[in-house]
């Protein structure tokens, strides 16, 4: 018999076999062989084959033979640019489909199951009828929306923002033509209804008094927007009734309404007025009630002297009686001196405080004594009329208020009381408002309500124009009201020829609009070549082209055919990586190396998570610490605040400082602060992007 031994070779002269048939072990394992078929778990121990148990043309299945990869002719570089995707004939599957993103080059088929969304039945000639989204909805809790398109099918679109807290207004207040909203956050905003521009009023408008409209124009109120309008009659008081506090007005058209009047602000009375009962009147001066303003009163009793000891002062009416104020303070503060310069009085007080006023303006001014202006002055404000040989002006500059007297000082150091100031009144005040179908309701602190109805308003001043819409009453916005308008002039009808319209409106009048397209323009054909897609169109138009380098969204429920799917098209692929650094039911305490692993494979991390089964109620953040081969890959680490489970809802979100995660890298955790000891369930994780 001839030798068959080759060089460095064993001679076998029988098949390999077991000991015996009940032997289970295996005569030979495909990854210490050459050539053949064989299985490996991941494209990394793919590119690890040796050189020497390599032959190309040899096929290796990847996950489990989800994948079968061929291996090229050499030079090879142990990545997967050695080999090529296996496609018996079925297409590709598994890990690839659905496809997101890459690029599609060459001969592409695709077999069935393009969404018309993306690709259309009126792209593609005899597709069938397009598919596309009709409705949706959208679950904040998870950050999903699902989406139903018109065949009844749906799909999802997951990782939306989630947490986030609609802002809305929960109440408001009104002063002074300012509405001042507060909402759920308890932040506030304010608007202010002194003058309205581009207003639309849905409903009926009752304006009363006199209203000034800035920019009305003859197209949004006049006779002929409001022809046929009913007369509205004039509603106004006919009489009122005044008990108590409480005002009752009837108008003409047998309505009343109450008004409650507590204080007044800035009252001016002309004639006689009869005050009965306690009256809390603060600040009242000599000059506007007095016994010459109130005919049948007795004489005024005022302060003709006092004296002051010990905290009391002891003052002298006019009438001999006397009376005494006491709780003043021993220590007197007064003014020493001030000084002034460029528009700022500085002024200096006897206990060594001083406090500064600009003055920029001053608005009904008197002077007392000789005034030296300098600089420009407009002489219609200051002049020699009206400041010569005036006297010296005595004027209220302070004063306190106790147990129902009123001590006030004055501009000479002299001071007078008045007594008998209403005591233990309460102060009503608005604490909230709501609003209804054109109605204000106010609430106070003694928890009653008033209500304000928003259907008339009296001096509202509109800059611009008013349009109004709905029911509006002649008799307050009309030809009436705005008479010696123009006439409104509107397109009445047209006529079209040849690229231009022609419009005809109520007065007879013609306008024309010139530049429309003559001739209608479609789609003729198309073709498509090398990622280009041409579109021809008639009429001489120019044709139309689009290049696709790129497919985002793309869904594919059937098969895709491609020689350049590969491993360099889905670049940048995601990955994530999730450990458990502690069981889930033990106390979880400070230390290094929680957990230790090793990188699957090349990637740049973009983003770090961590979460607790059980959260920590109070003591120190509970922190984590990432390392690849010992060295932190985080300048600011990772945090779960106390009584949350979860590291993205932190205040101090991580800040990574290394990306770059290295193939096979070792990757430990350790956690560097805990707090009160009962945080459990540790896991953390790691997102980033595939490097190939």
């Amino acid at each position: 018999m001839g030798s068959f031994s080759l060089s460095g070779g064993v001679e076998v002269f029988g098949f390999i076999s077991p000991s015996n048939t009940t032997d289970q072990y295996p005569v030979i394992d495909p990854l210490y062989g050459i050539d053949g078929l064989r299985n490996v778990n991941t494209l990394s121990d793919l590119n690890l084959i040796p050189t020497l148990r390599r032959r190309a043309g040899m096929l290796v299945g990847v996950s489990g033979g989800t994948t079968f990869y061929k291996l090229n002719l050499p030079p090879w570089n142990s990545t997967l640019s050695d080999w090529s995707i296996f496609n018996s004939g079925g297409g590709i599957s598994g890990d690839y489909l659905p496809l997101s993103g890459g690029t599609v080059t060459g001969a592409t088929i695709f077999t069935n199951g393009v969404t018309a969304n993306t690709i259309s039945a009126s792209t593609y000639l005899n597709l069938p009828i397009d598919v596309f989204v009709t409705g949706g909805t959208y679950d904040n809790a998870t950050g999903t929306a699902t989406f139903t398109n018109n065949t009844g099918g749906t799909f999802n679109v997951s990782g939306l923002f989630t947490g986030a807290t609609d802002v809305y207004v929960t109440g408001g207040t009104y002063n002074d033509n300012t509405f001042t909203f507060t909402n759920v956050t308890g932040g506030t905003f304010s608007v202010s209804f002194n003058s309205v521009s581009g207003l639309t009023i849905n409903g009926d408008l009752n304006v009363t008094g006199s209203t000034i409209v800035d920019g009305l124009t003859a197209t949004t109120i006049s006779a002929t927007t409001y022809q046929n309008l009913p007369i509205d009659p004039d509603t106004y008081i006919t009489a009122f009734t005044y008990n108590n506090n409480l005002l009752t007005i009837d108008d003409n058209s047998g309505n009343t309404f109450n008004v409650i009047i507590n204080d007044f602000t800035g009252l001016t009375i002309n004639g006689d007025l009869n005050v009965m009962g306690n009256t809390i009147v603060d600040g009242i001066s000599a000059n506007t009630i007095s016994a010459t303003t109130y005919q049948n009163l007795p004489i005024d009793v005022f302060v003709t002297g006092g004296t002051f000891s010990g905290g009391v002062i002891t003052l002298i009416n006019n009438t001999g009686g006397t009376f005494s104020v006491s709780g003043i303070s021993s220590f007197d503060t007064f003014v020493t001196g001030f000084s002034y310069s460029d528009n700022t009085f500085t002024i200096s007080q006897n206990s060594g405080t001083t406090f500064s006023a600009t003055i920029d303006s001053v608005t009904g001014l008197t002077v007392n004594g000789n005034l030296d202006v300098i600089g420009t002055t407009s002489s219609g404000t200051i002049s020699a009329t009206t400041y010569q040989n005036l006297p010296t002006d005595i004027r209220v500059t302070g004063g306190t208020y106790s147990n129902g007297t009123a001590t006030f000082t004055n501009n000479t150091g002299g001071t007078f009381n008045v007594v008998g100031l209403y005591t233990g009144g309460t102060d009503v005040f608005v604490t909230g408002a709501t609003y209804s179908n054109n109605t204000f309701t106010y609430t106070n602190n003694t928890g009653g309500t008033f209500s304000t109805s928003f259907n008339t308003l009296t001096g509202l001043t509109i800059n611009g124009n008013l349009s109004v819409t709905g029911t509006t009453s002649s008799g307050t916005i009309s030809a009436t009201t705005y008479q010696n308008l123009p006439t409104d002039i509107r397109v009445t009808g047209g006529t079209y020829s040849n690229g231009s319209v022609t419009f005809t409106n109520n007065i007879g009048g013609t306008f024309s609009v010139t530049g429309f397209v003559t001739g209608d323009t479609f789609t003729t054909g198309f073709s498509y070549s090398n990622n280009t897609f041409t579109i021809n169109r008639n009429n001489g138009q120019a044709n139309l082209t689009a290049t696709i380098n790129s497919v985002t969204g793309l869904t594919s429920t059937g098969t895709i055919s491609s020689s350049v799917l590969s491993a360099a098209t889905y670049q940048n692929s995601p990955i994530e990586i999730q450990a458990a650094c502690s069981d889930e039911t033990t106390a979880i305490t400070a230390g290094v190396g929680k957990v230790t692993f090793r990188a699957p494979c090349a990637f740049t991390l973009t983003n770090v998570r961590a979460s607790l089964t059980t959260a920590q109620t109070s003591g120190n953040i509970f922190t984590i610490d990432i390392n690849l081969g010992g060295t932190s890959v985080l300048s600011t680490k990772l945090t779960i605040d106390n009584t949350e489970r979860t590291s993205v809802t932190a205040v101090t979100p991580p800040i990574i400082s290394t990306s770059t995660i290295t193939d096979d890298g070792e990757i430990s955790v350790d956690v560097d602060q805990i707090g009160d000891g009962t945080a459990k369930g540790l896991k953390i994780t790691m997102i980033g992007t595939r490097v190939w």
